[in-house]
């Protein structure tokens, strides 16, 4: 837990992520709640202000919980984990808050996002926060058979070593399907690819761009155009003080929600800048620049220092203006603790040659790209961390890195990882492209070369 956040939430009890913590809660026969966020997250903050400072939740949750709170940019490995028990329980992807109840042996049985105070008819958490904690605690006071059933049938299903499917043969056609389900996603109206809250989907974007160089496909770039322009042109895009927000809370992207994130806007700078290389519009280079201004003012964090240093690069062709501060970004002590730290940094260090022609990048690119599959890499799967929370990864940024430190290196071994992994992901990726853009795009690559 962060100092602002034990600052924030000082009435709660909030206890660290330590084994003393779940041991208490076994002792005194207490259920676990957790919640995970991060200092930025609008929702989060919501649910501080209006839930962990309202005094009926905030006793109950002191009498008859043991309370966590972890933050997502510290522990993303915990947030891994627990996005995974969100999509089993709701069958549906999670966010920010995190709010999950678990028996006192820690094994997860409810997890939702942002919870209000009191039961609001519609919701889509259902009861509100002092009815549901009210009855979890009773239950579980009352020894509930039903509760630590699911409990358990969530660990089980948690811990079995999912293997995929028959692999599918790697292939080309799988962009027609991407293009069908793109375009069932898509808003021909507003743009963007959903409806409210409304996303800017930067690896979704990525990959239309990547098709349409590829194939000259004017659907892709209908699709766009439209909504970069829709992003950019509504209140989504803050002109007076530069950068996207994180979502709009309607669908013609002019209903911003309240917070910025450093990694939304390193993603977004790469998307306008790859679309002025390609269609030659000013406003996208304008934009890309805002990003970019943006993550660079904000390059505080150290695991995010690589993902900027990327980005940076990605734009430093365009404008030389960024390599200093690329090239900065790229020499802070960088903390390598799971897969994607790796990934970033590794990809980091290829845009980083790409522009400066340092052959040390590639010598530290391929050292990382070692050590990331000696410790994440089993037989075509890869995983987040090599700690209690192994959870799958989805490797979209490593089958490039793969490839990339393949070439770079003209070491073939890379590429036969690289195509072990696409082959791993290839049942899926043939049916629902749409999921996993990045290894789509890391798969035309290698079809390509």
């Amino acid at each position: 837990m962060s100092k602002t956040q034990k600052e924030k939430n000082t009435m709660v009890d909030w206890q660290p992520w330590h084994d003393e913590t779940f041991q208490k809660a076994k002792e005194q026969n207490k259920p676990i709640f957790i919640s995970v966020g991060y200092p930025s997250c609008y929702w989060c903050e919501v649910m501080d202000k209006k839930v962990f400072t309202n005094k009926e939740c905030v006793d109950i949750l002191n009498k008859h919980f043991i309370c966590i709170k972890v933050d997502k940019d510290e522990r993303p490995d915990i947030d891994k984990y627990y996005q995974e028990v969100h999509q089993l329980l709701n069958n549906r992807v999670g966010g920010w808050p995190t709010s999950i109840f678990a028996t006192p042996q820690n094994k997860p049985f409810f997890a939702g996002t942002y919870i209000a105070v009191e039961s609001e008819v519609g919701s889509i958490e259902g009861m509100g926060f002092l009815e549901l904690s009210k009855l979890i605690s009773h239950k579980i006071a009352q020894n509930d058979e039903n509760i630590y059933k699911n409990a358990d049938e969530v660990e089980e299903f948690l811990s079995k070593e999912n293997h995929p499917k028959e692999a599918t043969v790697l292939s080309k056609d799988f962009v027609k399907t991407f293009m069908l389900q793109a375009k069932d996603n898509y808003d021909a109206k507003h743009g963007g690819f959903s409806s409210a809250p409304k996303f800017p989907h930067a690896n979704t974007l990525n990959a239309l761009m990547v098709i349409d160089e590829l194939y000259s496909d004017e659907m892709a770039k209908e699709m766009v155009i439209h909504t970069l322009d829709a992003m950019s042109q509504n209140s989504f895009f803050d002109k007076k003080e530069g950068a996207f927000y994180r979502y709009s809370n309607n669908e013609s992207f002019s209903q911003p929600s309240g917070d910025k994130t450093i990694y939304d806007n390193a993603l977004l700078c790469e998307v306008y800048t790859k679309a002025y290389k390609l269609y030659k519009d000013e406003n996208y280079l304008k934009v890309a620049k805002s990003c970019a201004d943006y993550i660079s003012i904000n390059d505080t964090k150290l695991p995010q220092s690589a993902m900027i240093s990327s980005s940076l690069f990605r734009i430093c062709d365009i404008d030389e203006s960024y390599t200093n501060q690329a090239i900065e970004s790229l020499n802070k002590p960088q903390e390598i603790r799971f897969l994607d730290d790796y990934a970033f940094l590794i990809r980091a260090f290829v845009d980083g040659y790409n522009i400066t022609n340092n052959e040390l990048y590639i010598i530290q690119a391929q050292k990382l790209t070692n050590e990331a599959l000696a410790r994440f890499y089993k037989n075509g799967a890869w995983y987040f961390s090599d700690n209690e929370f192994k959870t799958k990864a989805k490797p979209s940024i490593m089958i490039e890195n793969l490839l990339s430190v393949s070439k770079l290196t003209k070491d073939e071994k890379y590429t036969h990882f690289a195509y072990k992994t696409l082959q791993y992901n290839s049942y899926e990726l043939a049916r629902k492209p749409i999921l996993f853009p990045t290894i789509l795009v890391g798969m035309l690559i290698y079809l390509d070369n």
